[in-house]
């Protein structure tokens, strides 16, 4: 990508500043996506999880600890 913006500015479609606006524009988006990406993908796992009836790693910690503070009560 920055071989094109380059070209652009040496043949004169471009100016620097544009190509620069051009990239940052690019990158900004680039990160919008990613950020929409992981927030859809954090959000099908929940789904997932939900519909296979698959604990959570809060709820199998607190499991945990009730079982140890029975197995305590036990002793």
């Amino acid at each position: 990508a920055e071989r094109f913006y380059n070209e652009m500015v040496e043949k004169g479609q471009m100016s620097g500043e544009e190509a620069r606006d051009f990239v940052d524009e690019a990158i900004k988006k680039g990160e919008e996506e990613r950020k929409e990406m992981s927030k859809f993908i954090r959000e099908e796992m929940e789904e997932f999880r939900k519909d296979w009836s698959v604990v959570s790693r809060t709820e199998f910690e607190a499991l945990e600890a009730r079982v140890k503070e029975l197995e305590q009560k036990l002793q």
